[in-house]
C-alpha cells in the first residue's frame, strides 16, 4: 500500500511539473519552476497532505526512475 503510494505520489508532482529528485542517501527535494507549474505543485502537495511516513518508498521510487542527484 505505502509503495502504491509513494509511487502516486512522485507521479503526481512530476506530472504537475515539481522537480523531484532524490539527494544524497536519504534526502528528497521537490524545486517548483517559475514557470506557473507552482501552483500545481502546491495542490499535489495538498492533496497528499504529509507523506513524511512514505520516505524510504519515495527514496526508492525516484531511484528507479533515475531521478538522484550524487553529492562528492
Amino acid at each position: 500500500m505505502g509503495t502504491d503510494l509513494a509511487k502516486a505520489y512522485v507521479d503526481a508532482v512530476i506530472e504537475a511539473g515539481g522537480d523531484i529528485v532524490v539527494v544524497g542517501p536519504h534526502a528528497y527535494v521537490i524545486a517548483r519552476t517559475i514557470n506557473g507549474t507552482s501552483s500545481k505543485s502546491d495542490e499535489v502537495l495538498d492533496r497528499f497532505g504529509n507523506v513524511t511516513h512514505l520516505k524510504k518508498e519515495i527514496i526508492a521510487y525516484l531511484r528507479k526512475l533515475g531521478r538522484t542527484i550524487e553529492g562528492e
